[in-house]
């Protein structure tokens, strides 16, 4: 969030409400201090929320970085509040984008974009309740849209926020290639 907000992007960040305390600090900022490997500063924050409607708002492009596990309640809450044309990023997939395909088709087809990566744009750590630290940013990074007839146009947009990014040839290749999916 904060590396996107340096770089000049609206950014909105949205946590579930179980898990509030996480943001707390960040909501009453509206900001995150970033360090190390990538953008550097004190990154304004649009909206800090556990209202996923409000965090939608407005949004084009929508970035999910949470543990697989969590994927399908994603799915199931974040498929009622999407409009057409958003694009929907699971970093990292790990085929999360399935979940969301199922329940977009029982919503009459809403048709929104798909994708995954390999694994997360950046190898960092929280080193402070609104404060984290980039030990670098992730090169070769591998992204598919789902279906992949769909990824040259996700990889289009995509590719404005992370140019080191690559395709692949579809969900089923960028999970096996996340050795954390391998148990």
């Amino acid at each position: 969030a904060g590396d996107l907000s340096l770089a000049g992007l609206n950014v909105n960040l949205f946590e579930f409400s179980a898990f509030e305390g996480n943001i707390e600090l960040l909501r009453k900022l509206k900001a995150i201090k970033i360090t190390g490997a990538a953008r550097t500063g004190t990154a304004k924050i649009n909206v800090v929320t556990s209202d996923l409607a409000e965090a939608l708002d407005g949004a084009e492009v929508i970035m999910i970085t949470t543990r697989a596990g969590s994927h399908e309640r994603v799915g199931r809450e974040l498929a009622p509040l999407l409009k057409e044309g958003q694009s929907v990023f699971f970093l990292p997939g790990s085929m999360g984008s399935l979940f969301l395909y199922n329940e977009l088709k029982s919503l009459a087809g809403k048709r929104v974009m798909l994708a995954e990566t390999i694994t997360l744009p950046y190898a960092a750590r929280k080193t402070g309740p609104d404060s984290v630290k980039v030990h670098r940013r992730t090169g070769n990074l591998g992204i598919s849209a789902f279906p992949a007839k769909d990824t040259a146009k996700m990889f289009g947009i995509f590719n404005t926020y992370y140019p080191a990014s690559h395709t692949m040839k579809n969900i089923l290749e960028v999970a096996l290639c996340n050795t954390n999916i391998i148990a």
